[in-house]
């Protein structure tokens, strides 16, 4: 299935809680977030809202040589639209860029306001999808948006609440030509590329032609984005640290302790001595999660049905396990009771699911909103010692289950996040699998 990471479009329908309930990080201003369900949510393009973490396009609207006076054409439609197609390029007014657990975003907007068009480029690494990583050229020939690892899609004429039109490249090639995945800059260009009209269905993500449908040329379209960078540390130390050295990735995250299911403490440092382990995933989730119980579900049947850390370790050799409670399905604290049926229903061992609830909320800090935090209970103790990377979107802050986090057990250093991903999830476990 499919995940966005942008307000407007979002499978994942994150919550965004408004910037006025944002407390310091040094006083007890602010709410209880609440996590928002990571569920896929259909592509029924429900809303663009406008995003304030895309940057505008400052390039002039006429490339005019410097001291050329004159007048620019404004008139409308003058230019002719090639034979074959209904529409033909695409002017971005804004653009912006988001990666998440195993999928890229990088979206162009034709107006700051709507009525407006939407381009975007959605790259997916996650499962099956061998979406692009680097630079290089990507056929997109032939892409159905349910099976595209690297799909290029426009909205066209959207509004508040909808988007009349959906056009799916499928003619012509991705180039990719820049990607600063640690901040920069990406830049891409489609060369030979036409959209064709489709409806891609609600539920199971099947793109189909519309008969007669219109045609949007795209040939020489450049897309560019900006790409922040996120704090990383240089303080990594070779063994575990057990105050940590931060929060951050780079760090080495400190020896939390948590309640498992069966009421017995675990401690994060647990394994730092075993020479075998050189992954250790953390996952945090929440009964009401409907996208985390089909993860789960098909995590579980992907290990004969059930789950168990050792499990994990026969499976991917080095791989180890630890699935993370924040709420139950009212949204409220986690029961042991709860938390074990909880594991038993989706055939995972109680002992590896820990309760992570702090009944004093926990300041999460956001990344480009300097002194500012949330407030959490739900993974107060994770998220608190683990920064989730949550930053401002759209006036809000988006935070969503299910969360992933990967650390390399033999120093607990911090090496991958859903929010700071530098390269896919699957790029850095396996690397981390076959560091010796």
């Amino acid at each position: 299935m499919k995940t966005f990471t942008f307000a407007s479009f979002v499978p994942r329908a994150l919550l965004l809680v408004p910037l006025a309930m944002l407390g310091s990080a040094c006083d007890d201003a602010g709410g209880n977030t609440g996590v928002a369900d990571a569920t896929t949510t259909p592509d029924t393009d429900t809303s663009v809202a406008p995003d304030t973490s895309v940057q505008p396009d400052t390039t002039p609207a006429n490339d005019t040589a410097a001291g050329d006076t004159t007048t620019p054409d404004t008139t409308p439609n003058e230019i002719a639209v090639p034979a074959g197609c209904d529409h033909d390029g695409f002017t971005a007014k804004l653009s912006g860029y988001q990666s998440s657990s195993g999928s890229v975003v990088i979206e162009a907007r034709s107006s700051e306001t709507t009525p407006l068009d939407v381009l975007q480029v959605e790259i997916y690494t996650f499962g099956d999808y061998k979406g692009a990583t680097d630079v290089g050229t990507y056929s997109l020939a032939g892409s159905t948006y349910e099976d595209c690892a690297n799909c290029v899609v426009v909205r066209a004429n959207c509004t508040d609440s909808s988007c009349d039109k959906r056009f799916l490249v499928d003619v012509g090639d991705l180039v990719i030509s820049q990607w600063d995945h640690a901040g920069g800059v990406f830049k891409g260009k489609l060369v030979g590329a036409k959209a064709h009209e489709v409806t891609i269905d609600s539920e199971t993500f099947v793109s189909t032609v519309v008969p007669g449908g219109e045609t949007w040329c795209l040939d020489g379209v450049e897309v560019q984005a900006d790409i922040q960078g996120l704090p990383t540390s240089d303080r990594t130390q070779p063994t575990c640290v057990p105050d940590g050295t931060g929060t951050i990735l780079g760090d080495n995250i400190a020896n939390i302790t948590l309640n498992n299911c069966e009421g017995r403490k675990v401690k994060l440092h647990a394994t730092c001595d075993d020479a075998t382990q050189k992954a250790l995933w953390l996952v945090g989730t929440a009964g009401w999660c409907s996208a985390c119980h089909e993860f789960l579900t098909n995590f579980v049947a992907n290990h004969g049905g059930s789950l168990t850390r050792a499990k994990v370790g026969e499976v991917s050799k080095g791989l180890d396990m630890l699935i993370v409670l924040g709420e139950d399905a009212n949204g409220a604290k986690p029961t042991q009771a709860y938390c074990k049926a909880y594991a038993e229903d989706l055939g995972i061992d109680p002992a590896m699911v820990l309760i992570d609830w702090s009944d004093s909320p926990v300041q999460v800090p956001i990344v480009n909103v300097p002194g500012q935090a949330i407030e959490t209970n739900a993974l107060g103790t994770v998220w608190g010692a683990i920064d989730p990377y949550l930053y401002e979107e759209s006036g809000g802050v988006a935070t969503y289950y299910p969360w992933w986090a990967l650390l390399r057990p033999k120093n607990m250093e911090y090496v991958w996040s859903d929010r700071a991903a530098l390269q896919s999830f699957e790029v850095t476990l396996l690397g981390l699998l076959a560091d010796d």
